[in-house]
């Protein structure tokens, strides 16, 4: 027990030793300390950091926890200045070791109140302007940037607010000297042919006094289309920037090629357009105004393509064409429709009323053979498709409301052909094109006129060189509408209709037969799907074919038989063309003229001229009266004309429209 309290003892005045070192209290004063035995150590004192916003007042700090007993004593409190300050703070009192602390005192810079600086407008006068702070205090310093301006502008101002103990505070204002604006000036595109010169576009309009022009991009000699910029400005006045472009068309190619539309059926493959007969020399480059690429598209659509041909960028010629690419059309059988039954007991009247309906299949066979007799046979397979001497082969079908053909024809070069009848709102359009591109036609025609114009022409075909019999019975015939009077003959086969037109010509050694195949079936029971893909609209025929009304097409030349008939006048019986397409051919004798259209009698003038005349010469005032017989056909009457001539029928007229083709007739006589 002894020796624990000695080491306690010994522990005391060691730490009591080093206390006073620490504190710098003498040794002899830690000696007395020690050698009493009663001295002690402060606890539990703090002495913080604090800071404070300068407000023009000392500000200082304390410690905290010292005894009442105790005695502090500080150094560096009681400051005013913003700044950081070391505060020293000295406790003492009687039996204890004295205690030094330190703390920062932190005066930190003051915010000046509301000061704004707002933007202003001033009108030009030709004086200098300026803007300014308001809120500032008068013991403030306030430096403007950009200020103190007179010309018409807008400008930044930057205004800095400054002060002893206080954060400098920047503030941006805007400043804007209006000045007058330019008006009564204008800045024109302008085109030029290129000729080697250079060429400039200039503003026009009277300038106000004080107001210059400075143009960049001006003066340009070849080809192409140059976007120039002019700028207008003057004391007092708003800067005001025009732009045009000065455009220097190249010299156009007397012959840059062809570029003609086309339509194509969609088979998966890439399909273009080409300019064809273009200069040897030219580089012809294409592009699509209307779609993401150049000119080689696969997927049904409507195609615009722009050809650029070029011989050099001042000599050059720009063609459009459009490219149609369109589904394939979907024909067959309906199973719920009954066909009409052909077979040995059709009549002429049941084929008849069954075609009038609209709805068949039909295919066309076009050619010619060769035999070394008239009484050599025809060849076996003469009414069949594999007949190889077949130069055109056509697959028509209509189900009364569309219609669709898909032709081969080898007269030339192999081609495909196709006639898409598609019925949109109150019209049909129809789709004329070769596969390969060459040749598109794109026509409409009210769906009133489908009818009459499309399915009776095809449906005519049966009838075209076939007499009825007193029974009903199909009789031979001659065609009178073609000039080598094609003799028609009719067979059964199969179940299908065959009229089969053929007539011969002399050849050097032998003959030739020239003959039409026509084949019905499924008469009753066709049908056809158009697809709309690709398909163009009604309002792209009516602004790209040009066809803003309903017109009649396709008049071609027609041989006619002139005759007499007991008690009438000598008029011309046969049939014209003044269908669509093609003619009409239901009776013999008679022809229509879209009656859903022109519902009363129309008149035409009747120009008359001699063959004999080397000049063809004309001469006028044979009227001719279309007048709707019996049967409800449209028929034409006129005066004899005599001797042999030629006559054109135009303007056919009704309710205040017009009409015009032509067409020529030839007395047989």
């Amino acid at each position: 027990m002894g020796d624990f309290l000695l080491y306690n003892s010994y522990m005391k005045k060691l730490i009591t030793l080093a206390l006073c070192a620490l504190t710098m209290i003498s040794l002899s004063g830690c000696t007395q300390y020690l050698d009493s035995g009663v001295l002690d150590t402060f606890s539990g004192i703090t002495f913080n950091d604090a800071s404070f916003v300068y407000d023009g007042t000392a500000k200082s700090i304390y410690v905290s926890g010292a005894p009442e007993f105790a005695t502090v004593t500080y150094e560096g409190n009681e400051k005013i200045n913003v700044g950081k300050y070391n505060v020293r703070a000295h406790i003492t009192a009687d039996k204890y070791v004295p205690l030094d602390l330190s703390a920062y005192l932190t005066i930190t810079n003051a915010s000046f109140g509301d000061i704004t600086f707002e933007s202003k407008t001033f009108n030009y006068d030709g004086e200098a302007h300026s803007i300014y702070v308001t809120g500032a205090p008068e013991f403030a310093n306030v430096k403007y940037t950009n200020n103190n301006k007179t010309s018409v502008g807008t400008y930044t101002v930057t205004a800095t607010i400054s002060a002893a103990n206080y954060s400098t505070v920047t503030k941006t204002a805007t400043m804007t000297i209006l000045g007058k604006d330019i008006t009564g000036v204008t800045f024109n595109d302008q085109s030029f042919i290129y000729d080697g010169k250079s060429h400039s576009i200039e503003v026009s309009g009277d300038l106000p006094t004080g107001v210059s022009v400075k143009y960049t991009n001006n003066g340009k000699v070849d080809s192409g289309t140059y976007k120039v910029t002019a700028t207008l400005s003057g004391q007092g006045y708003n800067t005001l920037t025009l732009q045009a472009n000065l455009i220097i068309t190249p010299i156009a190619l007397d012959n840059p090629g062809y570029f003609y539309d086309a339509c194509f059926v969609y088979d998966g493959n890439e399909h273009s357009i080409v300019v064809t007969s273009a200069p040897k020399s030219a580089t012809i480059t294409y592009k699509c105004t209307n779609a993401e690429g150049k000119n080689s598209f696969k997927n049904p659509g409507k195609y615009d393509i722009e050809a650029t041909v070029l011989v050099d960028k001042n000599y050059a010629s720009t063609l459009k064409a459009t490219m149609i690419i369109v589904d394939d059309g979907i024909v067959g059988t309906n199973p719920s429709k009954e066909a009409l039954t052909i077979d040995e007991n059709l009549t002429w009247d049941e084929l008849y009323d069954a075609l009038s309906k609209d709805n068949f299949t039909q295919d066309y066979y076009d050619g010619c053979y060769d035999v070394e007799s008239l009484d050599d046979p025809r060849p076996e397979d003469l009414l069949t498709y594999d007949f190889s001497e077949h130069q055109l082969r056509c697959h028509f079908v209509t189900d009364g409301k569309q219609a669709y053909s898909k032709n081969y024809s080898t007269y030339d070069e192999p081609y495909y052909s196709y006639d898409f009848y598609k019925e949109i709102g109150n019209d049909v359009l129809h789709l004329y094109f070769q596969e390969s591109g060459k040749y598109t036609d794109i026509e409409k025609f009210p769906k009133e006129a489908f009818s009459e114009t499309v399915c009776k022409v095809e449906a005519s075909n049966a009838f075209a060189a076939l007499e009825k019999g007193e029974n009903g019975e199909f009789l031979l015939g001659l065609d009178r509408d073609d000039y080598y009077g094609d003799v028609g003959y009719p067979f059964i086969m199969d179940g299908k209709f065959i009229v089969l037109m053929e007539h011969s010509r002399p050849l050097s050694s032998g003959y030739r037969y020239f003959y039409r195949v026509y084949i019905f079936y499924n008469i009753g029971n066709s049908t056809v799907e158009l697809q709309s893909r690709g398909y163009p609209s009604v309002d792209y025929v009516e602004n790209h074919c040009g066809i803003a009304d309903y017109r009649l097409g396709g008049v071609k030349y027609r041989w006619a038989s002139y005759g007499s008939y007991s008690n009438l006048k000598s008029y011309y019986s046969a049939e014209l063309y003044v269908s669509y397409r093609t003619k009409i051919f239901l009776k013999p004798g008679t022809y229509s003229v879209l009656p859903y259209i022109y519902d009363r009698p129309v008149m035409a003038i009747v120009h008359y001229s001699y063959y004999n005349q080397y000049y063809n010469y004309n001469q006028s005032g044979y009227t001719f009266n279309l007048f709707v017989n019996e049967d409800g056909y449209y028929q034409g009457e006129y005066e004899e004309l005599g001797k042999l001539g030629r006559f054109d029928i135009r303007d056919f007229t009704s309710d205040g429209g017009s009409v015009n083709y032509y067409s020529d007739w030839y007395d047989k006589e």
